[in-house]
This record gives structure tokens, sequence and C-alpha cells, in this order.
């Protein structure tokens, strides 16, 4: 009897060493298994390429400094000054991202509105560690973006860039292009990526961008109709199809700026053209265009992206409800552009040449003297010049109420 005990209590013993030692080879199995996953971890980390400048998701300014600040002008001698400042340059987006080299040829950078980067824009970059987004960026909208390399990545990083009233896009072998999108209207503000604004894409019957610039426009906005605001065989080179390519569709609508849009231009100076006539029915043409969705994105221009161009996106943009104020700023802004200064008001001693006010330095400063003439003739007692815009589309040009209507629809963003 003693002796079974004895041996009953030694396989317990026997028994409980050998959970003991299965439970400690088990916690250190663990405990290796957990060094290696964290030197695993490391080993990960350095298979990154590192962000020179990350951002968290942090917010970020675009546009210069000195843009900003005639953007925020209060009053307009503080506008002016601005624009006189900057008078020759072009207006651009400048947002670079930056990364370490690991020794690729070769970079793609992948840009998304999601964290997966599904559906993801790329870009190549070739020989360079860094670049900047251009135009392809919306104001007020998150990003996310990673650069692969041919050996490492980095990681996924995420951005949102200022809310802004303006969006200037860069194009390789164009000038003064923006997106008409951002400005407030009534019942919200005009929707981005729809419709853009700029100067001329061709250099005779050619293309005149880079690849890169083909790309942007192509790929990046999506361009499918371009409306090209000057005369066959007067100053378009020649152009008369898209250089973007045979699957957008051409529009040719020329007209004349500013005043000689008006019915007082008829038969006007010494060979008694009509200016206004012409220039009426490619409005008409023009707005039939903007009413069809399936045009969309759409493309207009003249050569410098100003006074044709500027005027259009005025009749645009009174139509859809913009104020006063930022059609003028629309406008203006063409004086940070390569094609140089472009000013609200009238002055004294000022001349009126060819139906356009300049002063005596070159310098256009009809478009406050095309508004007040448009008021004046088209706008009823107490009518503002959204109205007044309106109805000189209407008796003047032959724009219906449906073709303004489903403008309004399609480029209002609530």
């Amino acid at each position: 009897m003693k002796g079974a005990l004895i041996k009953t209590m030694t396989a317990l013993v026997l028994a409980v060493e050998t959970m003991f030692f299965a439970v400690g080879c088990g916690t250190n199995e663990n405990s290796q298994s957990n060094v290696i996953t964290s030197e695993s971890e490391s080993e990960s980390e350095s298979n990154y390429m590192a962000l020179i400048n990350e951002f968290g998701g942090e917010e970020v300014d675009a546009i210069s400094e000195s843009f900003r600040n005639y953007l925020n002008a209060a009053t307009d001698e503080e506008a002016a000054a601005a624009l006189v400042f900057n008078t020759g340059f072009d207006m651009v987006q400048e947002f670079n991202i930056a990364w370490e080299s690991d020794g690729s040829y070769e970079y793609t950078v992948f840009l998304a509105d999601n964290k997966e980067l599904n559906n993801a824009e790329t870009f190549v970059v070739t020989r360079k560690t860094k670049y900047n987004f251009g135009g392809s960026l919306i104001p007020g909208k998150e990003y996310y973006y990673k650069v692969v390399g041919e050996t490492r990545e980095t990681k996924v990083d995420s951005f949102r860039l200022k809310e802004n009233d303006v969006r200037p896009i860069t194009v390789d072998g164009a000038h003064n292009i923006r997106d008409l999108g951002g400005w407030k209207i009534d019942g919200g503000n005009i929707a981005y990526g729809l419709i853009y604004r700029g100067g001329r894409l061709n250099s005779g019957e050619s293309c005149a961008l880079s690849e890169e610039g083909l790309k942007t426009m192509r790929d990046t906005l999506g361009i499918k109709t371009e409306i090209d605001l000057r005369f066959v065989f007067a100053d378009d080179g020649g152009q008369n199809k898209s250089v973007l390519g045979d699957d957008v569709n051409y529009v040719k609508a020329g007209f004349h700026g500013y005043n000689y849009i008006l019915p007082e231009f008829n038969n006007f100076g010494a060979n008694k053209r009509s200016y206004y006539k012409p220039s009426a029915e490619s409005i008409k043409t023009i707005f039939s265009a903007l009413a069809d969705e399936s045009n969309y994105p759409v493309y207009f221009h003249c050569n410098a992206g100003a006074d044709r161009t500027g005027t259009l996106a005025f009749l645009i943009e009174a139509v859809l409800g913009a104020s006063e104020a930022d059609m003028i700023k629309d406008f203006e802004l063409t004086s940070f552009s390569t094609y140089g200064a472009r000013y609200r008001g009238e002055i004294e001693n000022g001349r009126f040449i060819n139906g356009i006010m300049q002063d005596d330095s070159g310098n256009f400063v009809a478009f406050g003297y095309f508004l007040e003439r448009m008021k004046a003739v088209y706008g009823g007692e107490g009518e503002s010049l959204n109205q007044a815009v309106v109805n000189y589309l209407k008796t003047v040009c032959g724009v219906t109420d449906e073709e303004i209507s489903a403008i309004r629809s399609i480029l209002t963003n609530p």
C-alpha cells in the first residue's frame, strides 16, 4: 500500500514537471516568435523609401503667397497692387512631394482620393526624386499617394488641399489655363473638373503641347470638347480639328471679345464691319454645346486665353450666378499669366481702340466699360448684371431658356 502511494506521488510529480516544462517551452517559443516578428517588422520598415516631406493628412496650400494675397484683397487698391507686382508670371499650383532615392532610373507616383489607391492616377518620373502635382489637384479635396521605385516604395501618405476659389492648371506647352470651377454662385459653387479656360493648344496645324502636357489634357482633365474662339484663317494657325486627338469634339466658334459682341458694333469702323453678328452666332453655338452634358469636360480658348476667352467666361459665370466682384477677379487673373495685365475699370485719358479701352501702356482696361454697357443696354430697372447677361443671350444670340437651365444644372455644385 505504501509502495503504491509512493509510485502515485512520483507519477504526479513527473506529470507536473512535464506540464511546467511544456508551458515554459511554449512561453519561450512565443517570446522568440515575438522577437522574430519585431525584427521582421524592422526589416519591413527598411524596405520602404522615406518620404522627405511627409504630410500625414495636413492641409496644404498649392498657390503662391502673392496669388493668395490677390484673392484675399479687401479693396480695389490692394487687388490692383497685387496684379501690378505679379504681371508677367504664369499662375500655377506649386505643390511638390519628394522621397529618398533607391537608385531607380524611373519612379511611378500613384495619386487617388482613397487610402487603397483604387483607380489611382499615375505619373512617371525619370531621374528625379520629386514631383509637382501641378493642376491635377482640386481645392478642398483629400488625396492619398505613394511612390514606387524599381526595388522599393514609400508608404501611403495623405494631404488635403486648401479651399480656394481658383484652380490654376499647369499644362506643359500652354499658358493661362485654369478651371472655371470654384467661384461661388447661387445654390453653391461652379463645379470643378467640368469646364476649363485658357490659351491656344496648337502651333500651326500641330499640337504645341509636350507629351506630358497632352497627358494632362487628355487623362488628368479628361477633355472631351475643345471650343476654339478664333476665326478661321485669321489667327487660328489653320487649326481645323482638336490637337488633343480625333476622339475630342472640336467646335469652331470665332467671335470678338468685349464690346464687339454688342449690336452697337454693327457696321463699325472705317470698313463698316459687322462685328457683333458673327459673335452672336458663335455664342449661340457655344451655349448649345454647353447645354449637352455629353460634351463635358470642356476646354475653351482663344490665343492668349485672356480677352475673347475672358468674355466667354464672364457670360457663363453671369448665367450661373457668380457675383460681379468674382467675375471681375476671374478676368483680372490673366495678369498673373505670361500674357500681361488686364484691369477691371475705366481710366482717365484712356484710348478706345477697335472697341477695346487701353491705357497709355497698352494694358487692357475694357472689362469695366463692357460691364457698364451690358447693364445699361440689357438690364431692366432693378435687375442685376447677371439678369442683364441672360437678357442679352436670349434677345441677341437666341439662347433658349432650356439651354440656360441645362447649363446651370450641369455646372452647379450644391
